[in-house]
């Protein structure tokens, strides 16, 4: 099989400009699967350029039940301009992590931006019209039920976590569904995790959940999602999207792009109605302005 993409990591004091390219792309298989893209992490103060920043999932060729590599992962963080390629007004084009090609083609990575104004960021998902069955997971701690709780502990006994697979991922310990969103409830971050226990980077626990009471995995809070490129997008938790997608341009719409899909748990848009969420969406819980 290919190769995996590796990770690329760039800490600039001032602006970056890429007019050529920087890749962490998956390698491509032979008669196996292909790698999956890496990651690209970049923090500067501008991205700027005409060129593209990829972790793209390789191909597979001569493979009769082989599989194309997932997308990578590509974040960029602590801007106060982004232009160029990589701009919402070029579609954010410069950026690709699309799944590779093969008899079963791969799902689109993720590419996450944050500038200085925002307080949650931007996610992307876009398989770039790969047609895939494959689904890109966001990862989260499935629902379930409070078994015991210490300062910075919570156990369920029926639950089965990979270990510290849910690290710096968030759990809402106490979910108050009907009051209608999931803005102010009691959010605390993963350190650590074992087969039935969750450790928090934050303690006081024991003052919120209480045993016998659900709790909810949370895919994470964002000020923007745009689901788009046929991708396939799916979660055992739930998600928090403040101000709709992006492109539609406005904070109270939220359209998931015809041929692309999301499947969530509770999909919270506190900023939409229901006339302006659009597109192949489900969700146990949807709550919004006027959402019944």
């Amino acid at each position: 099989g290919g190769n995996g993409g590796g990770s690329v990591i760039i800490q600039a004091t001032s602006g970056v400009a890429v007019n050529g390219g920087i890749h962490a792309d998956g390698g491509n298989g032979d008669r196996a699967g292909a790698g999956a893209g890496g990651s690209v992490n970049i923090t500067c103060d501008s991205l700027s350029g005409t060129g593209t920043i990829t972790a793209v999932g390789g191909n597979t060729t001569n493979g009769n039940s082989s599989g194309g590599g997932g997308g990578g992962r590509i974040a960029v963080k602590g801007f106060q301009l982004i232009e160029g390629s990589y701009s919402a007004g070029s579609a954010h084009i410069g950026f690709d992590t699309r799944g590779g090609d093969a008899v079963y083609d791969g799902a689109a990575g993720t590419v996450f931006l944050k500038n200085v104004a925002q307080a949650h960021g931007t996610l992307i998902i876009d398989n770039r019209n790969v047609v895939s069955a494959m689904k890109t997971e966001l990862i989260a701690v499935p629902v379930g039920a409070v078994s015991e709780v210490g300062d910075k502990t919570l156990t369920d006994f029926d639950g089965f976590f990979p270990v510290d697979y849910y690290v710096d991922t968030v759990v809402n310990v106490f979910p108050d569904i009907a009051g209608g969103t999931i803005v102010g409830e009691p959010l605390y971050t993963v350190a650590s995790n074992s087969v039935s226990t969750l450790t928090f980077v934050e303690g006081g626990v024991d003052q919120v959940a209480q045993p016998g009471e659900g709790y909810r995995g949370l895919v994470g809070i964002f000020d923007e999602v745009e689901i788009r490129g046929k991708a396939h997008v799916s979660s055992l938790g739930d998600i928090l999207i403040h101000s709709g997608d992006v492109h539609s341009g406005d904070t109270a719409t939220f359209e998931v792009e015809p041929g692309s899909d999301l499947t969530v748990q509770w999909l919270d848009l506190p900023n939409a109605s229901v006339a302006s969420i659009i597109g192949d969406i489900t969700a146990e819980i949807l709550t919004c302005l006027n959402c019944p």
